[in-house]
């Protein structure tokens, strides 16, 4: 006579069942094959800038795959897909048998076809929470012997990623230390969302918080609101526009010396200013130079209440992708402002260079 098992053993060893079965079957449904004969089984992750991500079984291992190299692909999970026009659809995908450049969308008004060089973006829309974020953080250190100059950078992203929106939260900060001159730092933390609307179009809001010694700025506290638009977008570069207004307020150092000539509009020693501005926005991105990419800002704000005040901000890395998730990169950061307060200097540039890591 066969041993009785307890009931409440029946019921673990069933909720057992019902956990590992469907991992086991999610487990290598996705089947790629590359132009030069490779055969992978694992799970489709994302296409990102001309990149496939795709986990296999054989381990931990994430293989990185250009879009061009892959001949073949299935997945019947769920996944959001972003073509160069800016259209988005849903649903499983698999490569077009009579075409096998192009894929074929299960989407929900029917199957949509997509050439390989018109898909953007995929993202499997199912993966746990965990996993929709990003992260990276950078550190770099300059020591001059001659004059014991010491240099501190710090840079850190984080964001997460939904079907409809991007958000991420961003810090930059550099420490200056130097035995014949006063100590100086700079920093910028600054929130960002955008909600992704259909034809390439988004909506922009960005709470900035911004400190500079060089132009005697204790806090600039800003929020923007906007409208973008990608005016060109393939898997090998990015090209966005963007416009809108913000509300600044700003808390400035105490000049040392009177100036000689007080600025226009404004005092002499100013310790607060509260302004609008509008803004512009140009961004151009490219992704597939090997293991580098060059990432650029360029942003304007004209101010709407201080005549003839214009502020800017320019920001260029060139990045260089090291094994293990590691980086190296090189940035400028130039700040303008064409009539400061206190008689602060008009120009505020960092450059850097740092080792970091991405998740």
């Amino acid at each position: 006579m066969p041993p009785q098992r307890h009931p409440f053993a029946r019921c673990v060893l069933y909720a057992l069942c019902f956990l590992v079965f469907p991992l086991a079957a999610r487990a290598g449904a996705d089947v790629l094959l590359t132009k030069s004969g490779d055969r992978l089984v694992g799970e489709v992750k994302k296409l990102e800038r001309g990149l496939l991500y795709f986990e296999t079984d054989y381990g931990d291992n994430v293989f990185v795959i250009d879009w061009d190299e892959v001949r073949s692909l299935e997945s019947k999970e769920y996944f959001a897909f972003r073509t160069a026009k800016g259209r988005r659809y849903s649903g499983s995908f698999w490569t077009d048998p009579a075409d096998s450049s192009a894929i074929i969308i299960d989407a929900a008004e029917g199957p949509v076809q997509i050439k390989g060089p018109d898909l953007v973006f995929l993202e499997s829309v199912e993966r746990g929470f965990i996993n929709r974020f990003s992260a990276s953080l950078d550190f770099g250190y300059t020591f001059t012997k001659a004059n014991g100059s010491q240099q501190l950078t710090t840079r850190g992203m984080l964001g997460y990623r939904a079907e409809r929106f991007y958000s991420d939260i961003a810090l930059n900060a550099v420490s200056n230390v130097q035995q014949s001159a006063e100590n100086s730092r700079k920093a910028d933390l600054s929130f960002n969302q955008r909600y992704f609307f259909h034809n390439n179009w988004y909506s922009i809001f960005t709470l900035m918080f911004e400190t500079s010694d060089e132009q005697l700025l204790d806090l600039r506290s800003s929020g923007s609101l906007g409208i973008g638009t990608y005016v060109v977008s393939t898997q090998r570069l990015e090209l966005t526009l963007a416009a809108g207004g913000s509300y600044v307020n700003e808390q400035f150092q105490h000049s040392e010396a009177p100036p000689a000539e007080p600025p226009l509009e404004t005092p002499a020693d100013t310790p607060s200013l509260n302004s609008a501005e509008s803004f512009g926005t140009l961004e151009f991105n490219v992704f597939d130079i090997g293991d580098l990419s060059f990432l650029s800002s360029l942003s304007v704000y004209p101010s709407l209440t201080e005549r003839g005040r214009v502020r800017s901000k320019f920001k260029a890395d060139l990045k260089w992708d090291l094994p293990l998730n590691f980086t190296f990169k090189l940035g400028l950061t130039h700040n303008y402002d064409s009539k400061p307060p206190n008689e602060a200097g008009k120009s505020d540039y960092v450059f850097s260079t740092t080792v970091g890591w991405e998740l």
